[in-house]
């Protein structure tokens, strides 16, 4: 799948990432940030999507993916 076939279904899947996004994070903006990166991340890397899976499934794995580095990043951060 290229590119504008990814962007031509990204607004249709929008609305389960943000539902996913609500549940992972609690809170309406860091769940739209996280789906704005999520998006974003699927555009960089849409060459990479092998329609192993669907493209909805896919971006969820993204999402978990950055969801789950975040928290990594936070929780490793020194607090003095």
């Amino acid at each position: 799948m290229d590119i504008d076939q990814v962007r031509a279904q990204l607004p249709s899947a929008t609305p389960a990432l943000m539902r996913y996004a609500r549940l992972l994070t609690g809170d309406e903006h860091d769940a739209a940030d996280l789906v704005q990166d999520t998006l974003l991340r699927g555009l960089q890397a849409a060459d990479q999507f092998d329609e192993r899976s669907s493209l909805a499934t896919w971006l969820r794995r993204l999402m978990h993916n950055l969801w789950v580095d975040s928290a990594r990043a936070r929780r490793e951060d020194p607090s003095d």
